[in-house]
């Protein structure tokens, strides 16, 4: 009965249909997340290879310090193998001439002894030393005026307008508008505020008027590109440029033509020359126009507060409605109703601070504990 039993439920096992084991999406997730698999890809060299060169060195490295023992050899057998008392001469990639420093090797100079004091050295970085050196004794200039002068938009404009007929002349007779920072003759200066600029089409042109002409203007420069200026010469240039009884038109259409990198350059050029003010490269490069010049370089409006916009007059108009420039506090408060005097008076007394620590005898009057 036993084996007819077993051999029953071995029947009925085996039809059964095998159950599958449930696993929730989150364990799924979790399990797709941490196995991972890559590509089955094969060093360029074996582990033991990399670990010998390490220790020991690689072919190429080895190859590489002799190269750079050799080049020390060589060096040290040229100085050897040269006149005692002469040193390597060479030229420099400016064209400059100097004297290479003699090597000393302690190995094949037994003889050598350092020295322990500053006696009979060469002292480097005086400015004896930099005078001897004939690549570092240039005495170096600034080309911008010492101090920086201000002026009003009225003034920039003259300014603008002195600058820009002075460059356009010299780009109608061909000669380089770089030239418009070169001191000026002496002589007679002809008036540039007679001359008009007249804009059409987007370029402009001149109308010389009142005995001024193009040969006027032209003989006013110095040609000499290298020529000496005076920080006196400039400063009478300047006034001579903003101030002038012709009056320029109160719109500025007469700047609305584009400008070149070349004359864009020149003509900031010598406004910095004159003035001192400096303009930030974003704002150099945002300028494509003369009016752009003009808006970099003229005083900027002090940025209104709210308090001060027009559309608030309607309501300061009523008597209910009062518009502060400023935070209030309960400080004014007290002095509209006339009783900070009081207050004040009653810290005082007390040794407190009015308003914190700012005021008169504060950390004076402080009571010790």
């Amino acid at each position: 009965m036993r084996n007819v039993r077993a051999a029953s439920q071995a029947l009925r096992l085996a039809g059964e249909s095998p159950r599958q084991q449930y696993v929730c999406r989150a364990c799924l997730a979790q399990a797709s997340r941490q196995f991972h698999t890559s590509p089955k890809s094969l060093a360029e060299e074996p582990w033991w290879k990399r670990m010998r060169e390490s220790v020991f060195g690689s072919e190429k490295s080895k190859k590489a310090e002799q190269s750079r023992e050799d080049k020390r050899q060589k060096k040290l057998e040229d100085v050897a193998q040269r006149p005692k008392g002469e040193l390597e001469q060479r030229t420099g990639a400016r064209g400059v001439d100097y004297v290479v420093a003699e090597v000393v090797d302690t190995y094949t100079h037994k003889d050598y002894v350092s020295s322990q004091t500053w006696d009979g050295l060469e002292m480097i970085g005086s400015e004896e030393w930099v005078r001897k050196r004939a690549d570092m004794g240039e005495q170096y200039k600034g080309f911008l005026a010492r101090k920086q002068t201000q002026l009003t938009n009225s003034q920039w404009q003259r300014l603008l307008h002195h600058i820009t007929v002075e460059v356009l002349t010299l780009k109608k007779a061909g000669h380089n508008v770089m030239n418009v920072c070169n001191p000026r003759n002496d002589g007679d200066i002809p008036q540039i505020a007679n001359v008009t600029i007249q804009v059409k089409d987007g370029k402009p042109t001149l109308k010389y008027e009142n005995g001024v002409d193009q040969q006027s203007v032209l003989s006013a420069i110095d040609p000499t590109p290298e020529a000496p200026v005076d920080e006196k010469s400039l400063q009478q240039e300047l006034r001579n440029a903003t101030t002038s009884s012709t009056e320029l038109p109160e719109n500025i259409q007469w700047m609305a033509f584009g400008l070149n990198p070349t004359e864009k350059l020149a003509i900031l050029k010598r406004a910095m020359q004159l003035t001192g003010k400096r303009i930030p490269d974003p704002a150099i490069s945002n300028v494509r126009t003369l009016t752009d010049l003009y808006n970099a370089l003229k005083i900027k409006e002090k940025p209104k507060k709210l308090a001060q916009d027009p559309k608030l007059d309607q309501l300061k108009s009523m008597g209910n409605v009062q518009v502060h420039a400023t935070r209030r506090t309960p400080v004014h408060k007290d002095k509209e109703l006339g009783r900070w005097k009081l207050i004040e008076d009653e810290l005082k007394i007390r040794n407190l601070p009015v308003f914190g620590t700012n005021y008169a005898g504060a950390k004076l009057n402080v009571v010790k504990r």
